[in-house]
């Protein structure tokens, strides 16, 4: 059970950066002024000194303005690979208080050069006051009171036994100063009271979207250790205020050994359920609330977001209780039970890589029960791994929000592989539910009816599988489906690469819509390429362009052409910038790079369609006159 109160929750950018922070997240590679500096230094400076000259050779790659100090704290130990490479971790301060959240690491070559920073740091406004308006044992007793206040609570857990959420008795406690030290974030300890332990507490600099705010972190435990918070409490010109309260314990309630993509590109193993947020392609910026959610109920294969079951009847895997965690460990790597595990593991995997994205409850997903009272419930995915073969070898039904859809995972006959066992099936299929929920609403079950429509639906379903492999493994994926028939060529026309022959203006040779949604594929591809290569980081490249897709998909009208989804893509990048989410550096560098794939793909400034229907497709290779 967590206690989450987090004013950030929609406060961030498409790198998980908190608004008005200036921040700048990634890899930052040295300038030619960075080099000199490092070579200026002398030859004995440790690894330590190097990464602080490092960033402050060159504050503004880090998003600090010109004369602005970049104010880092080292971790004065150096970490060290097995092949000699190094890493320093440093926390950013401002006037002596830690920026809460940012944080770099510089990264040195076995050579001891360094290569790059990459992690997150934010300007702060000049003028911010370090001179605290609440004092810690007032902080310290408002989270006390705040966590009196939402305890006891009947809850059952995942195995069907009911207990109370650990209740805080806090009457009568009157928190004192134990100890404290003159330094600038002024660490206290308060008297223990009704917590397990005494009290830490530090004064920080918390990222509000509004603006920096001057606040109080502490550390409270319960008794009996039964659980731990870290809250931060506003200490500014409105002091008193929970900005932040999220439990520090981690509940690993399940554990499954399975394919994490398919078992030709790795071997089974055996990972945490629900999966830690630092574990997706993508990460939010600030905690969101009760996320990552559950993912077993009762020690088997049924959670809130996912049932699967063997085939069309009830029979569920159950796992094996061990310390009070369900334990899944199917014994042949191919029967029925791994196949069980896996479309279960894979469909809980998707919902929380598209939570963090936006396909949140007031989106539409696909929960038993939608805890923030948005959206409709009562709609888990209903995942069926069938011992053989089913009709189109796998699907899914996606019904309007608040009716459960329905996916079905079968066995290719040709190869005697499962589908249940590959992440670009299960994945593809999945995605057909959030684009059925976004584009038109979640209450319209006929927006992607049209012959564009249903094959632009058929390409984002490859498009989102092929790159969260991509990004997982390393190395771009553009075929799709290679496993599971046995084949490199995948089951699509041609690879997703460079040289995808067809084009907008040759969709109406076809009548199939996997063979229309190919070209639409093939354009995000391309586009995510480019917007990588101009950006300078995959890393950024994958999540920006995972974000504008998504985004693009809640603007998207019911029944788009190609043209249609292509505007609400941009429209979504603008949206960006004006929302002080990407600099306008980055939306240009991104824009042109969307553009240019589009253009490519004939989808260019002058193109023009007979709404989403195949014939009347006007080509064009323009870009806008502005690029």
């Amino acid at each position: 059970m967590k206690r989450e109160l987090d004013t950030r929750k929609e406060s961030n950018d498409v790198f998980g950066r908190p608004l008005e922070s200036r921040e700048t997240r990634g890899a930052v590679v040295p300038s030619a002024a960075a080099g000199l500096a490092m070579s200026a230094m002398a030859p004995q400076a440790t690894l330590v000194d190097k990464a602080l000259a490092f960033v402050q050779s060159q504050p503004a790659a880090f998003g600090f303005a010109p004369g602005e100090p970049a104010e880092f704290v080292p971790d004065p130990t150096v970490q060290h690979a097995s092949s000699g490479a190094a890493a320093v971790h440093i926390h950013q301060h401002y006037h002596g208080l830690p920026v809460f959240g940012m944080a770099r690491t510089v990264r040195f070559s076995t050579q001891g050069d360094v290569i790059d920073a990459s992690g997150a740091s934010a300007a702060i406004p000049p003028g911010l006051s370090t001179e605290p308006a609440l004092s810690a044992i007032d902080a310290v007793s408002r989270v006390a009171a705040h966590l009196a206040a939402s305890g006891g609570e009947i809850v059952k857990d995942k195995f069907g036994q009911e207990s109370q959420v650990p209740t805080l008795q806090a009457n009568g406690y009157t928190p004192e100063v134990v100890t404290s030290f003159n330094l600038p974030s002024r660490p206290t300890v308060v008297s223990q009271g009704p917590f397990e332990k005494p009290v830490p507490a530090h004064l920080v600099v918390f990222l509000h979207p509004a603006k920096p705010r001057l606040a109080w972190h502490i550390v409270a435990t319960l008794p009996n250790y039964t659980d731990q918070y870290v809250a931060i409490v506003s200490a500014d010109d409105q002091p008193g205020e929970i900005l932040y309260c999220v439990s520090a314990i981690d509940r690993i309630l399940a554990r499954g050994t399975v394919f994490e993509l398919n078992p030709g590109l790795r071997p089974r193993a055996t990972v945490s359920f629900p999966r830690p947020i630092a574990d997706y392609p993508v990460l939010p910026g600030a905690p969101l609330a009760g996320f990552p959610g559950d993912w077993v109920t009762d020690g088997k294969t049924t959670g809130n977001s996912t049932r699967a079951t063997l085939g069309f009847g009830t029979q569920t895997l159950s796992g094996s209780l061990q310390d009070g965690i369900a334990i899944f460990e199917p014994q042949s790597d191919s029967g029925d039970d791994q196949k069980l595990l896996n479309i279960f593991y894979f469909c809980n995997y998707m919902h929380d890589f598209l939570f963090i994205l936006g396909f949140d409850e007031a989106a539409g997903n696909f929960q038993q029960v939608n805890f923030t009272n948005t959206g409709l419930g009562g709609d888990p995915v209903r995942a069926r791994a069938h011992p053989g073969p089913v009709s189109g070898t796998a699907n899914m039904a996606t019904f309007p929000d608040g009716q459960p859809p329905v996916m079905n995972m079968g066995l290719v006959s040709s190869t005697n592989r499962h589908t249940a066992f590959d992440a670009d099936v299960v994945f593809h299929e999945y995605v057909h539910g959030l684009t059925n929920r976004l584009v038109g609403g979640r209450l319209n079950a006929h927006a992607l009816d049209e012959p564009q429509s249903s094959g632009m639906g058929e390409g984002w379903s490859d498009y989102y599988a092929l790159t969260v492999t991509s990004f997982v493994t390393g190395n771009e994926k553009v075929v799709t489906g290679d496993w599971v028939v046995n084949n490199s060529q995948g089951i699509r026309l041609a690879p997703y690469d460079d040289n995808y022959p067809t084009k907008f203006g040759g969709i109406g040779s076809f009548t199939d819509e996997h063979d229309v949604g190919e070209v639409w594929c093939a354009a995000l591809m391309m586009m995510t390429r480019k917007v990588r290569q101009a950006l300078g980081s995959d890393q950024d490249g994958y999540r920006i362009c995972w974000q504008i897709v998504t985004d693009g998909l809640k603007l998207t009208p019911a029944n788009p052409s190609f043209l249609d989804a292509r505007d609400a893509i941009l429209l979504a990048l603008d949206q960006l910038k004006s929302a002080g989410r990407v600099s306008a550096e980055t939306h240009q560098a991104v824009r042109r790079a969307c553009w240019e794939a589009f253009a490519r793909f004939e989808m260019g400034v002058n193109a023009s369609s007979n709404g989403p229907a195949l014939d009347g497709v006007i080509p064009d290779s323009t870009l806008p006159a502005d690029l």
